[in-house]
């Protein structure tokens, strides 16, 4: 059950002084150069709470003395996650260069998730082969969870982790709630071949979208970019391609409305 903040209860904190360790601490891993090491920086609060509710160790949430939230705050007292307010004044100088959430928090990166993580019978499992527009990747992690996919795989994405702080905003802090992975492609062949049949999609593709809803065994869905389209390797392991039937004169979808297609087409199936 979780704990609800009353009365009598002792009110969080609120941080006045720039000293405090923790301004100190947010000021340094909320810089856009800093890289996940031993911590991490979250911020907004639906990021923050896929965090908790996934496990991962978050160490502190903060949120600005003008900004209340209930709801997280009532989860960080179930989970023993502490919780403090910091003074307006002291949030404008920690963002005074940049956009100004009213909640952060900071974390301990979970492990890298391992494709042998991925359970394919629970779902079909989305490949991205070259997408490196960390917004696309973020709504995509986001429309397969929603549609109940058994993870993500990056290939070639140039990310150095799935806990980028752009990826992690992006994706609303999803990528801590499925299996995103990152992988090259024959690590990824080698690891689908034996569990699922590998669906390439392109604009010419040998059946349309449609009759992959009479397929009830799990799926590889691979999608490529908008420019590169799918790796040799990658369009050469795949048992079917398919395509999205469009109206004539338009040569692709973006990449995170094909995924959402294929993912919602294919929910439909299993």
């Amino acid at each position: 059950m979780i704990e609800v903040y009353t009365a009598r209860m002792r009110q969080p904190e609120i941080i006045t002084s720039r000293s405090d360790p923790a301004i100190q601490r947010l000021m340094d891993i909320s810089k856009p150069a800093f890289k996940p090491g031993s911590i991490m920086f979250l911020e907004d609060e639906i990021p923050v709470r896929e965090a908790i509710l996934s496990g991962a160790k978050v160490v502190e949430v903060y949120a600005d003395e003008n900004h209340s939230p209930r709801e997280l705050m009532e989860l960080c007292a179930s989970r023993s996650v502490p919780f403090r307010f910091i003074s307006a004044s002291l949030m404008s100088g920690i963002f005074k260069a940049g956009r100004r959430p009213d909640v952060v928090g900071v974390a301990v990166p979970p492990r890298p998730a391992r494709l042998e993580q991925i359970d394919v019978d629970s779902g079909d499992v989305l490949i991205l082969d070259g997408v490196r527009i960390v917004g696309n990747i973020g709504a995509i992690v986001r429309s397969a969870l929603a549609l109940k996919a058994s993870g993500v795989v990056l290939c070639d994405s140039q990310l150095a982790t799935v806990m980028d702080r752009r990826l992690v905003r992006a994706s609303r802090g999803f990528v801590f709630s499925l299996p995103v992975v990152l992988a090259d492609a024959a690590d990824v062949v080698r690891w689908a071949k034996p569990r699922c049949r590998i669906v390439r999609f392109a604009a010419d593709g040998d059946v349309p979208i449609s009759e992959l809803t009479s397929i009830r065994s799990p799926l590889a869905l691979v999608l490529g970019s908008e420019l590169r389209g799918v790796s040799s390797e990658l369009g050469a392991a795949a048992d079917l391609t398919a395509s999205i039937q469009m109206r004539t004169g338009v040569e692709s979808l973006n990449v995170s409305v094909a995924a959402g297609i294929a993912l919602f087409v294919r929910s439909e199936a299993r």
